[in-house]
This record gives C-alpha cells, sequence and structure tokens, in this order.
C-alpha cells in the first residue's frame, strides 16, 4: 500500500533547523541525508569552540553559518554568496558540495529571495575558483580550489 499523504519532519539541533514534507518514504530519506551532511561534521576545536584555520593565521571559524556570514559582509551577489557557503560547508567536513546544498544555505538563512538557477549561479563563478568532483547525490558537485579558498579568506569584517 502506498502512502500518498503529507509527512513531515522538522529536526533542529544548535542553529541548524530544516523541515522536509512530502510522501513518508521520501521524507524518511531526505531528513536522513541533511542530517548526516549538517550534524555528522568534523568536530570543532574543544578549547576554541570551533574550528581552527591554522597556517592562514585566519583565528577561528565561527560554528553557524550565520556567523560566518555576517563575517563576510553579507554578499550582495548570489555567485559570492555561493563562495562563502562552499567555504563554510567545506571547513565543516563536507568533502564536496552541489546546487542543492547551496539552497540549503539560502534556507538555513532564510535571506529571502533565492535565484530562481543556482546551476546559473555556479556557472557564473570564477572558473579557476572550483573545482568539478564526482557527483553528490546524483548532482554534479564542486570543490573550492586554492585560490577560491583565498578568495573567500580574504574577505574581512568590516567593523
Amino acid at each position: 500500500m502506498s502512502e500518498t499523504k503529507d509527512y513531515r519532519v522538522r529536526i533542529r539541533k544548535g542553529e541548524i533547523e530544516f523541515e522536509v514534507q512530502g510522501d513518508k518514504i521520501w521524507v524518511e530519506a531526505e531528513s536522513a541525508r541533511l542530517q548526516s551532511e549538517f550534524f555528522n561534521i568534523e568536530e570543532p576545536d574543544h578549547e576554541t569552540g570551533s574550528q581552527d584555520l591554522g597556517e592562514q593565521g585566519l583565528g577561528p571559524l565561527p560554528e553557524t553559518l550565520n556567523q560566518f556570514y555576517i563575517d563576510k559582509n553579507e554578499p550582495q551577489k548570489h555567485g559570492d554568496k555561493a563562495l562563502v557557503f562552499a567555504y563554510w560547508l567545506e571547513k565543516h567536513g563536507a568533502q564536496s558540495w552541489n546546487i542543492k546544498d547551496i539552497e540549503g544555505c539560502y534556507d538555513l538563512l532564510r535571506l529571502g529571495i533565492k535565484p530562481k538557477n543556482f546551476s546559473d549561479i555556479i556557472n557564473n563563478i570564477n572558473k579557476s575558483y572550483l573545482i568539478i568532483t564526482t557527483n553528490k547525490d546524483g548532482l554534479k558537485a564542486w570543490k573550492l580550489s586554492a585560490e577560491g579558498l583565498k578568495d573567500v579568506e580574504s574577505i574581512k569584517k568590516v567593523a
């Protein structure tokens, strides 16, 4: 017997919260994927309470995407936002990321108007900033190159 009724799961841990709604099988699969992606992240440095970026002399990385986004001056262009999101995801344990991950960051921060085509946003980012990796969850995936990492690291918080 197929379940066609709407099924909803909302999960929150700290400042990360997501809600998935749809048929039961899809909701259970998607909530498991999101939990593993957002909650099974690299353990933070227990002395500082966050991951230290060490050699770059950049100090600790904020644990929340919201704080990192603020520290990077709340980028206005979608491409710049995607770079900041990708950096945060990678520094929190993601081996690679795809457009669904970037879209999830928009949702997490509740930024309001999202791009209609996330693929266009990624395709318009400086090609030297991205490395194409193997597919993730059936979608094209990337990671930031050394140049892309340096670009995000160079964004300083304006007082």
